[in-house]
Formats: structure tokens, C-alpha cells, sequence
């Protein structure tokens, strides 16, 4: 009798406890949260591209997690458009294995702006395919866009606590459910119950309440397995690269090799050049003292080399800018130590013609003081997450207009880095989406080779138009802004002081001027 009561005892206190209990396996449920970072800092895609008759830009609030929502608006910089419609299209899956469009609807107060959203159930590149219809006709336009889960969303604490005690209650009515059958199932109406029934049915009320704990434990060992493998598979890991100097000498230019280690690299689908280069590294000291924009050749299928200029010692931040035949984009990060330059009596020979570089109050710059960058707005501040138009003048010393010339096919590259490093975006006038991933999308779709954009292994031979046929629409868009010498659609993912970096060519020379801007948090 004793061992009877001491397990009762036992039973009785842990249904006491359950509510306690059950509200920790549901914070183990619901309230576990990881945060990554997909390519450097948290940032929208931005496209300014012309859909058949009308200018247009893009912009593309990304999802943190997949499946999720991502907004899509669209700007009607001219024409009178009645209907505008957003498809996404993932890379391997085509038209045909898209979802039907999702018409955009007008946003109230702002003329010509539409919005959408769309819901990406995969991870993995996709394009959003943009068409517009109005009077004067109909245009399409694609915009590529990573859809990408970077951190897992907490359950609100409030609904925690409504689902805990919801759960409490059912777990107490299934437990009582079978101890209400043991106590009366067999006894006749109007009977009461044998003591030595009561005592079974507290016994089996007890039995059940462990069974139903149970398999909570049960679950939440599946839960947390399953919670593993989206954190290790499925959430967004930057690839990892290591960085390596050659030996130095005082009689030899220093060589930079990239390789990248990480094994999903050789796993994965070839690269395509982005404006003829398969990568661009780009080399900030961090102090923001000296900053290079080179482009090293391929030797392996993972490694990458490039001779570097005679920038000061220091410690240098490296972004390395590569695109999958996918369409998929990645950002490379790592960080180098630079030993001082060598005597000046050496000569640096860059190993790509558009190489460039420029060191902070120095004469040392890759070129000479042809033409001057002026920042245009007069505001010296602007708000996190403020979509802006970043404009610039480019003028001769006597002030005259200058001609530009394509720098790789582009009007003009901006390099943004926040100071700490940890937001790093690299532009151009048309915005912040890869060219090759459009033009890859672009292939795909009006081939109907859903699959292969690239073929071979080491140096894949991309199947698409040069450097120069593939940015000859870019750069004539890019023109089209008379207000403004250079204009790059943006928004600041954080708030903080940044650095800028304006790259143009002029009579056939590269020159980079670099600027600073401080984001205020959002009001």
C-alpha cells in the first residue's frame, strides 16, 4: 500500500508540474532563433531597366526566411500604365513550372509605383519576371533575386503563452478522458464507483499523463533534429575562401591567391563572367585608407590569383563577387595582412587592364587628376532603409562636362562598405543585381534551355552575348538621366557611417573617388 501511495504521490506531483513542464518544451519549440547573413548585410535588390516602352525600377524586399514573402514594388518613372504583374521563376523550373503571376496593385498617394508579394518555397536563384501593359503597349522586364533563408522567426511571446495554455488544458482532458473510462465505463447508471476502481483510474490518469509527456519529449527530439539539419542545410552559409601571399621579395610584385575551400564550391554549377571577369575582388583596408578593384584569373577550378598594386601595409578586408551559372551570387569575405609595398625602384605590372585602385591623401592613385566626382545632394545624413537615389557630378578641373566612357560595359561602378565591415554592396547605375544572373535568366527563358548556361570545366566558355553587346542597352539607360551625371538607386540596410567608392573611365583611364555618408537609425 505504501508503494501504491508513494507512486500516486509520485504521479500527482509531476501532473502538477506539467503545466511548467509543457510550457518549457514549448519554448524549446518555438523560441529558438539563429541569425546569418547572406552575401555582407541585409539589403534589397534594386534593378532600373527599361520594360518594352516604359522606364521602370525594381526593388525587391527579400524574405528571411524561405518559405516567405517577399515585396516586390515597381516605379513607373513614365508612361501611363494600367496593369502591372510579377512572376517568379526559379532557375531550373522555367515558365512552365512557375505559379501564375500575381497581378501588382497601386499604392495609394504615389503615382505610378505598384506593389506585390510574392511567396518563394524554395530556396535557391529565381527571377522575377515583371510585365506591364498600358496604352502605349506592353514590356517585360526580369530582375534575379537570391531567395535565401537567413535566420529562423521566433514565435511572438504572447502566442506562446495562448498555445502553452491551450495545450496545457488538452493534455489534462486526454489524460482525464481515460481515467473517466476506467473509473465509469463498466459501472451501472446510477452507481457509484468501487474504491478500487477510483484508485485505477487515478493510476491510469497518472499512466497517460507519462505516456502524453512522453512523446512531448519525443517530438521535441524530432523538432530539434529537424531544427539542425534547416540550420545547417537549408540556412544560407557564406562559402568560405582563404586568402594567401606569395613570399615576399623586394625584387618581385606581390601575388594574392584566393582559394576557395569551402567543398559546396566544387559541388556546385560553374561560373559565369559577370562583365567578362569571373570574380572581382575587392581590397579595403580597414581603416578605408587604400582601396583596389582587381580581378584575378582562374589557375584551378577553386583557386584564383591576381598581382596586387603597392598599397600601404595594414589589414585589408577582401569581397570576392562570384555568379553560378544558376544565376545564384556570392560574396567571398576574408581578411590579409599587406607587408610594405616594394621599393619604389619595382615595377607593378597589373595582371587585367581593369584593374584599378587609389590610396586616400596620396598622389599615389592609378590615375591622374583628370576629372573631378561631386556627391550632389546636399544632405549629408539619410535614415536606414530609405530608398534614395545616390547622384553624382562628374566634371573636368575647369568644370566642363565629361564624356565617360564604359568602364566594363557599365557607366560607372559604386562600392559601399560600413566602416566595421559588415555591410558591403557593390552597383552600378542600372543597380545592384548581377549581370550575368540577368542575362543567364534571360538565355534560359527565351532559349528554353531551362538547365545549362555554361559549359566546360576549368574556364567555362558562357554562351551568351560579349562584354560588349550585353551592356550596350545598360549603358544607353544608364544615359538617360539628365539631372545627373551618375544616379544609383540604394538603401542603407543599417545605420552607421559608410564609406563610398565612384569608379568611372575617362580618356581611357579609370579613376576612383571615394566619399562618406552617415545613416541616422529610421525615425
Amino acid at each position: 500500500m505504501m508503494a501504491i501511495r508513494f507512486s500516486i504521490k509520485n504521479i500527482m506531483r509531476t501532473i502538477h508540474q506539467l503545466p511548467r513542464l509543457f510550457f518549457l518544451v514549448a519554448l524549446g519549440f518555438f523560441l529558438s532563433e539563429t541569425k546569418s547573413h547572406a552575401h555582407i548585410g541585409v539589403q534589397n535588390v534594386f534593378l532600373e531597366t527599361r520594360a518594352g516602352p516604359y522606364p521602370i525600377r525594381v526593388t525587391i524586399k527579400p524574405p528571411e526566411v524561405v518559405p516567405g514573402l517577399a515585396e516586390i514594388y515597381i516605379r513607373v518613372h513614365d508612361g501611363n500604365v494600367t496593369e502591372v504583374t510579377a512572376l517568379p521563376v526559379r532557375y531550373d523550373s522555367g515558365r512552365e513550372g512557375a505559379p501564375p503571376p500575381d497581378r501588382a496593385t497601386a499604392v495609394p498617394g504615389s503615382p505610378g509605383l505598384f506593389q506585390a508579394e510574392l511567396w518563394f518555397m524554395r530556396s535557391g536563384a529565381h527571377s522575377v519576371v515583371i510585365n506591364l501593359s498600358g496604352p502605349d503597349g506592353e514590356g517585360e522586364a526580369m530582375v534575379p533575386f537570391d531567395a535565401i533563408a537567413t535566420r529562423t522567426l521566433p514565435l511572438p511571446r504572447i502566442l506562446t503563452f495562448i498555445l502553452t495554455a491551450m495545450a496545457t488544458l488538452l493534455v489534462l482532458l486526454a489524460a482525464s478522458i481515460v481515467g473517466g473510462a476506467v473509473r465509469d465505463a463498466v459501472v451501472p447508471a446510477g452507481s457509484k464507483a468501487s474504491n478500487r476502481r477510483l484508485w485505477g483510474a487515478r493510476l491510469a490518469y497518472g499512466i497517460q499523463l507519462i505516456l502524453i509527456l512522453a512523446l512531448i519529449y519525443t517530438g521535441k527530439n524530432w523538432w530539434d533534429a529537424e531544427e539542425l539539419e534547416y540550420q545547417n542545410n537549408r540556412l544560407y552559409r557564406p562559402m568560405t575562401a582563404e586568402a594567401t601571399l606569395s613570399s615576399d621579395s623586394s625584387e618581385a610584385p606581390k601575388e594574392l591567391t584566393v582559394t576557395i575551400s569551402d567543398p559546396r564550391f566544387r559541388q556546385g554549377s560553374p561560373l559565369l563572367p559577370d562583365h567578362g571577369k569571373l570574380m572581382h575582388l575587392f581590397m579595403i583596408e580597414t581603416e578605408s585608407r587604400a582601396f583596389a578593384h582587381l580581378h584575378p584569373t582562374r589557375s584551378e577550378w577553386e583557386i584564383f590569383k591576381t598581382a596586387i598594386p603597392d598599397l600601404p601595409a595594414g589589414q585589408y578586408r577582401i569581397f570576392a563577387d562570384i555568379t553560378h551559372e544558376t544565376g545564384f551570387s556570392h560574396t567571398l569575405t576574408n581578411l590579409i595582412t599587406l607587408p610594405p609595398p616594394a621599393p619604389q625602384s619595382s615595377s607593378f605590372t597589373s595582371s587585367d587592364i581593369d584593374d584599378s585602385w587609389m590610396i586616400e591623401a596620396s598622389d599615389q592613385i592609378a590615375s591622374p587628376p583628370l576629372i573631378e566626382i561631386h556627391r550632389l545632394q546636399d544632405k549629408t545624413t539619410v535614415s536606414v532603409n530609405e530608398e534614395i537615389a545616390l547622384q553624382f557630378s562628374v566634371r573636368t578641373i575647369a568644370g566642363a562636362p565629361v564624356n565617360l566612357e564604359p568602364y566594363m560595359g557599365m557607366k560607372s561602378h559604386l562600392v559601399i562598405q560600413k566602416r566595421d565591415g559588415t555591410v558591403f554592396s557593390h552597383l552600378h547605375p542600372s543597380g545592384n543585381v548581377s549581370m550575368a544572373s540577368l542575362q543567364a535568366f534571360e538565355t534560359r527563358i527565351t532559349s528554353g534551355r531551362p538547365q545549362k548556361v555554361a559549359r566546360g570545366q576549368i574556364d567555362p566558355f558562357c554562351e551568351l552575348p560579349s562584354v560588349e553587346q550585353s551592356t550596350q542597352r545598360w549603358w544607353q539607360l544608364e544615359n538617360r538621366s539628365p539631372e545627373a551625371d551618375l544616379s544609383f538607386p540604394y538603401a542603407f540596410p543599417r545605420p552607421g557611417d559608410y564609406r563610398l567608392w565612384v569608379q568611372v573611365k575617362h580618356s581611357g583611364t579609370i579613376v576612383t573617388r571615394s566619399f562618406d555618408i552617415t545613416i541616422t537609425p529610421a525615425q
